[in-house]
């Protein structure tokens, strides 16, 4: 008798459509690159393909997230996102909704590995409702992060809070 194919052993009581990329990530960081597995690793791509969960040109399907950060220290680094193992995300925009400002508000973005810094956007303005991604500092092709680096955002200035709302795509 054949062994039971082990994604269908771990899902066969899901739908379709209930099959999630956080599923397909659990279960496809167990599987080796053995002869043994190769039907399972087909089966892998047909049920993601299937699903909407592998995509070689655009977000995962329920793969758009909002993140938001409530700044109030001016100068303080805030994690906006730090996406899981095997998590790649396609940066999409971002607005700030600044309160209790004075004068001139420095918004900058930066990646991070956890030693190193890498600045990618930078705005000075006294506005106090700004969708970044409208202004000429921002880069215009597409900006992609993955686990190995995270999404950090400081205000400096004089303010009582900076309200930041940023989308994100998972693309992989």
């Amino acid at each position: 008798m054949d062994e039971k194919n082990r994604l269908f052993e771990e899902f066969d009581t899901k739908k379709i459509d209930e099959f999630l990329g956080s599923n397909l990530d659990s279960f496809r960081d167990q599987v080796f690159i053995e002869d043994k597995n190769r039907e399972l690793v087909d089966d892998l791509i047909r049920y993601g393909a299937i699903s909407n969960q592998f995509s070689a040109s655009g977000p995962l399907a329920q793969g758009m997230v909002i993140k938001t950060v409530n700044a109030t220290v001016s100068g303080q680094d805030y994690t906006v996102l730090s996406p899981n193992e095997s998590e790649v995300y396609l940066i999409q925009t971002a607005h700030v909704a600044v309160t209790g400002g004075s004068g001139v508000i420095i918004h900058r973005f930066k990646f991070s590995d956890g030693t190193n810094e890498s600045q990618w956007f930078y705005q000075s303005s006294g506005g106090s409702d700004l969708i970044l991604t409208s202004d000429d500092n921002w880069p215009q092709h597409p900006l992609y992060t993955d686990s190995n680096l995270k999404i950090i955002y400081d205000a400096t200035g004089t303010f009582t809070s900076v309200a930041l709302t940023f989308t994100f795509a998972r693309v992989r």
